[in-house]
């Protein structure tokens, strides 16, 4: 595979991103919408509407696992298995535990009776690495590093493709197996297998070239998307709703904005988004967007479409503000890798660009 043709892949994953955390962030104004304005405990409760954007938007994070599959199998990181795990840990961990730790503290001086003695801080400490975190949105990133660690693994051991996925179908479904009896350690971890159904995704439509080969059957599958989503969310019973989100729309909205991304490659908005996208999932919560979607509630301003595209607007920019801000002061050696640890990274891009 040439540079060139890398770089024009990436490129999509870049738009692909870009569409992902924009959907994060409509997500959580959605959820505070629901719950803060509309004071609803789920969103087969809702209207229509409030329930057609939830499925828009509700299978984002599949998404960051799909770009995670997709590129592990672009790279070929097989055979470097060592550095591929250091590399997420150094880059992803870090800012996470770093968060994480701003957060607990910021919990134990609000919340003291919650974390009295040794024993209920160890507790939350040890909850911060199942995804159980005082910044709720960071649940992600455990089960990313789970998944995106393990997946090579497993890829080392059932080579076959169709083993593989008959494999990974069967991890998907011993959380349903198991249920909610067991300990809170394997309830999370049995979550976090349903997400190698989506890395194993990205790694089928990279290695079989599914870009190319439902070039012209692609607007069909969109199209079969939009209609799933409105008959969807015409459901009310919350269970069939719950298991058809999961099992039919979140793999249909994976096919379809990823062909979406393919025609909108070019976008400056999305591309702009995906190479920001991490960070504004770092910072855009638990802060930024519940302050300024508590703001609005102040101001009395209930209309839904102003109140979610406000909050998620100001959101992602504060959060893309935040990020500036400590990338030019000396909280960059806190939260991130330092300027020469960068340039090292830069320098093992540019080889592996070379190797291609």
């Amino acid at each position: 595979m040439s540079t060139k043709e890398k770089d024009k892949r990436v490129k999509e994953l870049q738009v692909f991103s870009g569409i992902a955390i924009l959907l994060v962030v409509l997500l959580h104004s959605n959820a505070f919408y629901l719950t803060n304005i509309l004071k609803l405990e789920a969103y087969t409760q809702a209207n229509f509407w409030v329930k057609l954007l939830n499925n828009i938007v509700v299978n984002a994070v599949a998404m960051f696992i799909f770009i995670a599959g997709y590129k592990y199998a672009l790279n070929n990181t097989e055979d470097n298995y060592k550095e591929y795990v250091l590399k997420k840990i150094k880059n992803i961990f870090k800012p996470f535990i770093v968060l994480s730790i701003i957060f607990l503290i910021r919990n134990i001086i609000i919340y003291p009776e919650s974390y009295a003695g040794t024993e209920y801080i160890t507790k939350h400490i040890t909850n911060i690495f199942i995804g159980i975190n005082p910044a709720y949105h960071l649940w992600f990133i455990p089960m990313y590093l789970f998944v995106a660690i393990t997946y090579p693994l497993i890829y080392k051991v059932f080579k076959n493709d169709i083993i593989r996925v008959i494999v990974i179908i069967s991890l998907a479904f011993i959380k349903m197996l198991i249920g909610e009896s067991t300990s809170l350690v394997v309830s999370q971890i049995t979550f976090f297998m349903r997400f190698y159904l989506f890395y194993e995704m990205g790694v089928m439509f990279f290695k079989y070239n599914i870009k190319d080969k439902f070039k012209k059957i692609d607007k069909y599958i969109i199209t079969l998307y939009f209609i799933s989503l409105v008959l969807v969310s015409t459901i009310k019973d919350a269970n069939l709703y719950g298991k058809l989100q999961f099992y039919l729309l979140s793999f249909l909205s994976i096919s379809a904005y990823y062909f979406i991304s393919i025609r909108i490659k070019e976008n400056k908005m999305f591309n702009y988004l995906g190479k920001y996208s991490f960070y504004i999932y770092l910072f855009h919560e638990p802060i930024v967007l519940t302050n300024i979607a508590s703001f609005l509630k102040i101001l009395g301003e209930y209309n839904p479409v102003i109140y979610i595209f406000t909050t998620t607007l100001l959101s992602i920019l504060i959060s893309i503000l935040i990020y500036k801000i400590i990338k030019c002061t000396f909280l960059k050696y806190i939260f991130f890798n330092s300027c020469k640890d960068k340039k090292v990274v830069s320098e093992r891009h540019k080889m592996d660009s070379q190797r291609f």
